[in-house]
């Protein structure tokens, strides 16, 4: 593993661990759903004008980013 590779996994494994925490994190989102490590939760109210407004409630990981936060480097 090239020193390259082992930053680029610190740097997402750090990102899922404030995702983790939060549910919030500054990440590409279409990168992380396509790499299959989160998943979007959206809640819906209703506005000023009545129509329904959709929102990023919180991210959350699936079971394949779990287990990249437990191996070890």
């Amino acid at each position: 593993m090239t020193p390259e590779d082992k930053s680029a996994l610190l740097t997402i494994k750090r990102n899922l661990h404030q995702i983790k925490e939060t549910g919030r994190a500054p990440i590409n989102l279409t990168l992380y759903k396509k790499m299959g490590l989160i998943t979007v939760r959206h809640k819906t109210y209703t506005g000023a004008s009545g129509n329904p407004v959709t929102v990023l409630d919180r991210l959350c990981l699936t079971e394949k980013a779990r287990q990249l936060l437990n191996t070890a480097l």
